[in-house]
């Protein structure tokens, strides 16, 4: 096992040594020759984050004062020279008249004009006027930055110490680049529409306490035993920062749990690594974000977590604790946790969080004999005359029973051999996959061939930091022009970042020479709604005006923006180029958006045209939309890669008999959610009015295409166990869209079920099952929290059934245990005093100042 130090000194120590350079976007180290030019010119690294530059005018005068002083200790003693070889001239002189006849006397005068001049002429060398000494000496300090072309990153250092407005022009530049750096999109994968649940919802003290840390920006860990309502209460914070205008990634570590609070897994999220392997995170999703929840966090062991957290700094170029992201996680470690690593509780990420424990039970009552038996269990005791009790046959009442099983092999066993007994009408759902589109705004396409090298072979593909570095010298000439404050000199075009760049190989058969496929990805800005927090992220110039909040009013600009014809999944088909600007509003978060090409058509017409030649090619065409044809076979095998476990279970086909049980996996109402369990009544046409009532208008689109495409002939009507009567529809899944399939995707239409007689224990981690529960625990394996997960998926006692359990099977981690002991609890909270260093969120600290948070009394 690799030590918990490594990580988090692996990190630190590029954190010590390496920078962001803002005028070429890489990390630098400090002992490499860029860094000590840049350092001779007056930046350094902030003290606030290192990972940032700052420009002291102070030190760049101090540097061009000590070169005049050293050009004029120079002239100085070429003074003193020049005088003692006068000296030694005149002796020599004055010995030859000795020797020689009398000079005249005009002479001897001509001799004195020859001396007065020469003393004039080192005096003037001595006292040059201080302007031209320091012209002189910025020229001499510059001429490093010169060597390689007036193109490169350099000679844009050296073009900005020269404007005239140096000392407060650098400081705006500075802030613009990494500004620009910093820019992100957000990703569809972290859309998650508001449970409609949580409107008007009632919380608990201490769920109150814990939502008003949450909203002061504070880093959380929120812990408390199974029933005392950490997902609902994760929904709750969702949905009040969402209404301030941030944008939140809510996640969890498993799939169930993640469908529960309707967002993604966190290793989906950020494409964190699933492995020790070397990994690319996505860079792009931490900086898109000011939010990150997650849940079941029990199951993030402590390196991956420190990982986040540094990269989460890389990423978003600031040393703050998780890159100033406010992360909330949630959790409760004498659940379920991988037993080969080391909890996240024992990691140096784990120490920004503050730690917080309900304890108001919200699924049980106070005095439930569960209560006391999930207490026990929790603890490590085995209560014999409970466990006597519930070693009893099924209740011949029970229309719903649930077996839960530790492998996933006998619950498959079960639910197949439960299928096959039945004698009834069958149909299978075959889920429908959509045709390959791009997922995104991106600009035109430009498809560039390269030559053939001097052998006759096969140009190799060009580096992608070779070609952001010529697209963006390149820039500066096309756009020329095109980016002029008023009344001031042309700003600098801006710097593609690496997220905004596709570089895909062309699918070509038999082609004799590399062909590949060029465009950028459009950046999104958001227009502050009222009640939101000002401020848009990734915008393309941050002066410009966004006031404009009409979907259908199109305001005119002389930049062109890119305007989304979206199809029946969210995703554009079609991409058209316009020379207007149209705000475009996203259904799952009401706000509106505007969507910003970072050139014109022309303009990266131009700049495709100059890189091409400059790689020996050329552009053989500009694509408004790439053929399928074009589209490298790697992008399927990507998107077969990126399936996860849970994802290929709902890809498979599903078979289903009339009166068969079965589990809604999925959320698609108010009242039919992930966990929901029934029995098929009949198959019939798709009938919008027997679907799930939904409010968001983005579900109710696919519902009306399903029933108008005639998609499904027949979907299943559900008798659940409520009383409720629906029609299951399909759901939309995304599949790719990422940066690993050069954001291709597929739509897929699946049918949100599975087959609901038995399940494994960690599967239901964070799920209220119906019904019977069966606990057979002959097979059970030694799991620390196995058993204790298991009982307290229910509500009430009398819905367990238990076989087989024996007392050292109860089995608890001791050091979890002290842990959770240790919680503070949040319903007693009335004053925290945090200390001076307890990390908050960046977006925070313009509103909050204070590190105490008074609560007021509950009502």
């Amino acid at each position: 096992m690799k030590p918990i130090t490594a990580t988090h000194a692996l990190y630190s120590n590029l954190f010590q040594e390496s920078f962001v350079n803002p005028f070429n976007g890489r990390l630098t180290g400090t002992s490499s020759l860029a860094a000590k030019l840049l350092c001779s010119v007056g930046f350094y690294r902030k003290v606030s984050n290192p990972l940032q530059l700052e420009w002291s005018p102070a030190e760049y005068m101090t540097t061009l004062q000590k070169i005049v002083s050293a050009e004029q200790l120079k002239a100085a003693r070429r003074q003193e020279r020049q005088a003692r070889q006068e000296r030694r001239v005149s002796k020599v002189a004055a010995k030859t008249r000795k020797l020689l006849a009398p000079a005249t006397t005009k002479t001897r005068a001509g001799d004195s004009r020859e001396k007065l001049s020469a003393k004039c002429s080192v005096s003037g060398e001595a006292f040059m006027p201080v302007g031209e000494a320091m012209t002189s000496a910025r020229s001499q300090l510059l001429r490093p930055f010169l060597r390689h072309g007036p193109d490169h990153w350099m000679a844009n250092v050296a073009k900005l110490l020269e404007r005239h407005d140096a000392f407060t022009y650098l400081h705006k530049e500075l802030e613009r680049l990494y500004s620009r750096l910093s820019a992100a999109y957000m990703p569809p994968k972290l859309d998650t529409p508001t449970d409609p649940s949580t409107v008007g919802m009632t919380i608990t003290q201490d769920q109150r306490h814990v939502v008003k840390l949450a909203l002061s920006g504070f880093n959380l860990f929120v812990g408390g035993s199974a029933g005392t309502g950490k997902t609902v209460l994760l929904k709750y914070i969702y949905r009040e920062l969402s209404q301030m205008g941030l944008r939140v990634a809510m996640t969890a570590t498993t799939g169930v749990t993640a469908v529960q609070l309707g967002g993604c897994t966190f290793h989906h999220a950020f494409n964190a690594p699933l492995d020790a392997a070397p990994h690319r995170w996505d860079a792009n999703a931490l900086r898109a974000v000011d939010v990150v929840i997650i849940d079941e966090v029990s199951l993030l062991d402590a390196c991956m977590l420190d990982a986040f957290d540094m990269e989460a700094r890389l990423a978003r170029m600031h040393h703050r604790p998780f890159g100033g992201l406010q992360l909330i996680a949630c959790g409760d470690f004498l659940q379920l946790s991988r037993e080969d690593t080391l909890p996240a509780y024992e990691s140096a990420a784990f120490t920004h969080l503050v730690p917080l424990r309900l304890v108001t039970p919200m699924r049980h009552a106070a005095d439930d004999p569960l209560m006391r038996l999930l207490e026990d269990l929790r603890h490590g005791r085995f209560d014999t005359k409970c466990f006597a009790a519930l070693d009893r046959p099924i209740p011949a009442n029970s229309t719903h029973v649930t077996y839960l099983f530790p492998r996933r092999r006998e619950a498959q066993q079960l639910n197949d051999l439960k299928l096959s007994e039945l004698t009834t009408q069958e149909m299978t759902f075959t889920p429908q996959r959509g045709p390959l589109q791009l997922c995104g705004t991106f600009t035109h396409s430009a498809l560039v061939e390269l030559n053939r090298d001097a052998d006759g072979m096969r140009a190799a593909m060009p580096h992608r930091e070779r070609l952001l570095e010529m697209i963006h010298e390149e820039s500066q000439h096309v756009c020329a022009g095109g980016h002029r404050k008023d009344g001031g000199e042309r700003e600098l075009a801006p710097r593609v970042a690496d997220h905004e760049l596709v570089i895909m190989p062309v699918r070509a058969e038999g082609a004799l020479v590399t062909r590949f496929a060029l465009r950028l990805r459009c950046r999104e800005r958001e227009l502050p709604t009222s009640g939101t927090r000002g401020g848009c992220v990734g915008s393309a110039d941050s002066g410009e005006d966004c006031t404009s909040t009409q979907p259908s009013v199109l305001s005119a600009g002389d930049v062109p923006a890119l305007v989304v014809n979206p199809t029946h999944s969210g995703a554009p088909a079609a991409i058209s180029v316009s020379t207007l600007r149209r705000p475009i509003t996203t259904l799952a978060t009401k706000r509106t958006r505007r969507i910003i090409a970072p050139f014109s058509a022309a303009e990266w017409e131009e700049i495709a045209t100059a890189v091409a030649t400059r790689l020996g090619g050329r552009v053989v065409t500009m694509l408004e939309e790439e053929p399928s044809s074009m589209v490298p076979l790697s992008v399927t095998m990507a998107l077969a890669d990126m399936t996860s476990s849970d994802v290929a279970l709902s890809l498979a086909p599903l078979r289903l008999k009339l009166g068969c049980r079965v589990m809604v996996n999925r959320n698609l109402s108010r009242t039919v959610s992930n966990g929901s369990v029934g029995i098929v009544e009949a198959f019939a046409p798709p009938d919008i009015n027997l679907f799930p009532r939904r409010t968001d208008r983005s579900a109710r689109a696919v519902f009306q295409r399903v029933c108008q495409q005639k998609l499904f002939a027949q979907l299943p009507i559900v008798r659940l166990l409520g009383g409720e009567v629906v029609q299951i529809p399909p759901i939309s899944i995304t599949l790719g869209g990422t940066a690993q399939s050069y954001f291709y995707g597929h739509e897929v239409l699946t049918i949100p079920l599975q087959l609901g007689y038995a399940f494994t224990v960690h599967k239901v981690q964070g799920l209220t099952l119906q019904g019977t529960v069966v606990l057979d625990c002959e097979k059970f394996f030694d799991c620390a929290h196995l058993i204790y997960v298991a009982c307290s998926r229910v509500r009430k006692l009398d819905q367990l059934v238990v076989y087989r359990v024996q007392p050292s099977m109860i089995i608890v981690r001791r050091s979890a245990l002290e842990f959770s002991n240790k919680l503070q609890d949040a319903r007693n909270l009335n004053v925290v005093d945090l200390p001076p260093s307890t990390a908050r969120s960046s977006w925070s600290q313009h509103t909050h100042t204070q590190q105490r948070v008074f609560f007021s009394t509950p009502v």
